[in-house]
């Protein structure tokens, strides 16, 4: 049966669309919508203070006033709300998002406010997100646990939360999803690598993930998967070439931006704990908030234990080895290289690991039991 006919996946299409619709209207207002809606406005408007004055205006206009206090409440948040220069100088980390910004602008030029827009994105984001889960697993599984799977890893993943922000973590979670799934399931790297290079113009540090995740399909001993010199090293030049060009035009200073925002600059720099980008303020955060420990720590832990735990119960061979370690060597440098404690940085990953698992799980199973796919 092919899958637009199969009952449990309209069923998926019809609840998630409802899921993620209400996500829309009910967003969370995000501090980074100011600086989103401010970039948007930039394109007709070059004066930073008429920017600063015109971002806030419509942010007052568009959300309950509630929603807006919270925005200019707060050490941090009050500090941009009075001195323009303060919230100018933020503006190179939504340049470092260039194709998202894009999207804003385009929904503005036709009629839809930044505020709303972001919130729109966020929510298609998450619905897609969820589609290529679904279309994945369906592989694997029959109707029934392909659909309920699917809605644990919404579940899991926290999609409906993220699909409330304004935040551009949504359709780069999908679109680095889609590029795997091309990867792994297709054998196609031309245009994986056109899909990475469409997430890192969504998040530029979206670079850490197809250089490492990659590299181990040149040593490889599947044929299938193992990737040519010339294709590996011209696609991660491709991606390199994108991820300079985005610094080049985020910052003046392209390297001293970029160490600011790794791993050296968040140990030297304290003023950026709005931004998440500070080791001593995740950890305190960590600590203040402790109801996100043993989740984040579960969210990550149990999939992997279930992989482990896999091999030896079913004494059979592994699939996707390859794809599974390398996605958990990717979550520890891209850590290490931009440290954040907020999960919605890591949807990608969680969502990835997730499947990885269930996919292997469902290969495993699928000559044994009826659980699986048949």
């Amino acid at each position: 049966m092919k899958i637009f006919k199969n009952t449990y996946f309209l069923v998926f299409i019809i609840l998630t669309a409802i899921l993620f619709g209400y996500s829309y209207t009910h967003p969370s207002y995000n501090w980074d919508l100011l600086l989103y809606t401010s970039s948007v406005i930039s394109f007709e408007e070059s004066n930073p203070d008429i920017v600063h004055s015109q971002t806030y205006e419509l942010a007052q206009q568009s959300m309950p006033d509630k929603a807006y206090k919270v925005l200019v409440t707060g050490k941090y948040e009050e500090e941009s709300y009075r001195n323009p220069e303060v919230f100018e100088s933020l503006k190179p980390l939504a340049k470092t998002r260039p194709l998202y910004i894009f999207l804003l602008v385009i929904l503005n030029k036709i009629g839809l406010n930044p505020v709303y827009s972001t919130a729109l994105l966020s929510s298609l984001g998450c619905f897609f997100l969820g589609l290529i889960c679904f279309i994945w697993l369906e592989k694997y599984f029959s109707g029934l646990h392909t659909f309920l799977l699917s809605m644990l890893i919404i579940y899991i993943g926290r999609f409906n939360p993220l699909a409330k922000m304004a935040t551009p973590e949504a359709l780069s979670a999908a679109t680095m999803l889609a590029a795997v799934f091309v990867v792994v399931e297709k054998k196609k790297f031309i245009p994986a690598f056109v899909l990475f290079a469409v997430a890192i113009c969504l998040r530029y540090d979206n670079i850490v993930f197809p250089f490492v995740f990659l590299l181990p399909l040149f040593f490889t001993k599947r044929e299938e998967y193992r990737i040519s010199k010339s294709i590996l090293g011209g696609g991660l030049a491709f991606l390199g070439i994108i991820f300079v060009l985005i610094l080049i035009y985020a910052a003046d200073k392209p390297l001293q931006y970029l160490s600011s925002q790794m791993f050296l600059g968040a140990l030297s720099q304290g003023n950026t704990a709005s931004q998440g980008n500070s080791y001593g303020d995740a950890i305190n955060r960590f600590f203040l908030d402790l109801r996100m420990v043993p989740s984040h720590i579960l969210i990550f832990l149990m999939p992997i234990a279930g992989y482990v735990a896999l091999g030896k119960i079913s004494k059979s061979p592994y699939s996707f080895n390859v794809f599974f370690w390398s996605a958990i060597c990717t979550l520890f440098l891209r850590i290490i290289l931009f440290p954040s404690i907020e999960i919605r940085f890591y949807i990608f990953y969680v969502t990835l690991i997730c499947l990885l698992f269930l996919l292997e799980l469902g290969r495993m199973t699928k000559a044994k039991t009826g659980w699986a796919r048949k």
